[in-house]
């Protein structure tokens, strides 16, 4: 006879969670890779921007006009590349909590993933001591039987006699 696992359909339940709980986690870490990425290429643009600024100032500081632009047109123009490096320097601080919630899923993710395997585990070891004494019940079984047919047959030949 053939060992069944009682709680098999449960233990397949539990591994479809487990799969499910991996995939989550797959999907949250590509998120965090695309906002750690984003953030990155904002971090770039506002170092940019905060260069091109700073050397447009230096540019003003050398001379107090320059390429015939006035003073008041080139401080508009300083005022709005400050305002530019402010915008990049905002748009950093929103995408790092946007990184730090992603951050946060993920580590959800894990341990719903950690949980999940605890729990297939559990059913995998419980699993494993019911077929080990299924089998050892079967051998037991077996022994009997081969010890019955040894006593038969030692029966038989001794009547024989």
């Amino acid at each position: 006879m053939a060992f069944v696992f009682r709680l098999q359909a449960f233990l397949d339940q539990r591994i479809d969670l487990r799969k499910d709980a991996e995939n989550e986690l797959k999907a949250w870490e590509s998120e965090l890779v695309t906002e750690r990425k984003t953030l990155k290429e904002l971090e770039n643009a506002a170092e940019a921007a905060a260069l091109h600024y700073r050397r447009r100032r230096a540019e003003r500081a050398k001379s107090g006009m320059s390429r015939g632009v006035p003073i008041l047109i080139q401080n508009d123009s300083l005022l709005g590349l400050e305002m530019d490096v402010q915008e990049a320097r905002s748009a950093i601080l929103s995408q790092q909590i946007l990184v730090d919630q992603a951050l946060e899923l993920v580590s959800q993710a894990n341990a719903a993933l950690a949980s999940r395997r605890l729990d297939e585990e559990v059913l995998e070891k419980y699993r494993h001591k019911a077929k080990t004494r299924f089998e050892q019940e079967e051998s037991y079984k077996e022994e009997l039987e081969q010890d019955e047919i040894g006593n038969v047959m030692h029966l038989s030949r001794r009547s024989r006699k």
